[in-house]
């Protein structure tokens, strides 16, 4: 309610019109998608059930999913239905492709949907010309296509402290990125816990 007071002024009794978008709601998304929603953005209650219902219908086109797909992008970032589908929605998609020619948008953004809520024209450009410099013997688009979740990070604060830790703990000759290139995950383990204390167990099992 603090989130949308207007929702004050509407009845919500049974058989009223919120009542019933609910449960129209309830039967296409899943109510544990509905209550996400609801908990997060709950300007949906605002909308029209026409309009509830073409919104999901175009994200389900533009990102080829189907049911079950959009109902875990939206568990994981209700704020995608907020965005209009073709203001916001197609032109990020296009943009996507334009910046990796030939990557499969449904899954970098299935596996990060939040990407959808983000600037395509500075912040994404921005970290991709970033991951490059850092990581130059990679392949920037296999890496994006293996560990979407790089482009939802802070990369020019967290990439750095991760390359430095792994360099720290690696051979002075061993090439970062071949690492990086065989297991992305490893940029999202934390520098201080799980990286370091990872790299020092295997230390003292195999030595240096």
């Amino acid at each position: 309610l603090t989130r949308a007071p207007h929702l004050l002024e509407v009845h919500a009794h049974e058989g009223s019109v919120l009542a019933r978008k609910v449960a129209v709601m309830r039967e296409l998304l899943s109510s544990r998608v509905v209550d996400r929603l609801v908990e997060w953005c709950p300007t949906v209650l605002s909308m029209n059930e026409t309009t509830l219902l073409q919104r999901v219908t175009a994200i389900s086109s533009l990102l080829h999913l189907d049911m079950a797909g959009l109902r875990k992008i939206l568990l994981q970032c209700p704020a995608i239905l907020q965005l209009h589908p073709e203001a916001n929605l197609q032109p990020k998609i296009r943009r996507l492709r334009e910046l990796l020619p030939g990557a499969n948008a449904t899954h970098v953004f299935s596996q990060c949907p939040s990407l959808l809520t983000q600037d395509f024209e500075s912040s994404i450009p921005m970290k991709l010309r970033y991951l490059r410099s850092m990581l130059p013997t990679i392949d920037t688009q296999k890496l994006v296509m293996d560990a979407p979740f790089l482009l939802c990070r802070d990369v020019e604060t967290t990439l750095p402290e991760k390359i430095q830790a792994m360099r720290a703990f690696l051979p002075a000759n061993t090439d970062v990125g071949k690492v990086v290139s065989k297991f992305p995950n490893v940029l999202a383990y934390d520098v201080k816990g799980t990286l370091t204390g990872r790299f020092r167990a295997l230390a003292e099992m195999f030595g240096e």
